[in-house]
């Protein structure tokens, strides 16, 4: 079970996200580089979009799992 409170806070890459107009956990290498986003700053943020990315597959698959047809009743 995921807590929403452990889901990565992306704020700091809003603006990176609307220069290179992609949703934040999209955001790849060449997109933090386009913004000048490196050293331990460009580390934070793809741990985070990381983290992301496999707490948001926990989700989807535990609410695919309790809407299929083999959950109801």
């Amino acid at each position: 079970m995921y807590a929403l409170a452990r889901i990565p806070d992306f704020q700091g890459l809003i603006h990176t996200a609307n220069l290179a107009d992609l949703p934040i956990f999209k955001l790849d290498d060449a997109a933090l580089k386009a913004d000048d986003i490196q050293g331990i700053v460009k580390e934070k943020a793809v741990k985070n979009i990381e983290s992301f990315d496999v707490i948001y597959e926990a989700i989807a698959s535990k609410i695919e799992m309790l809407s299929s047809n083999d959950c109801r009743i």
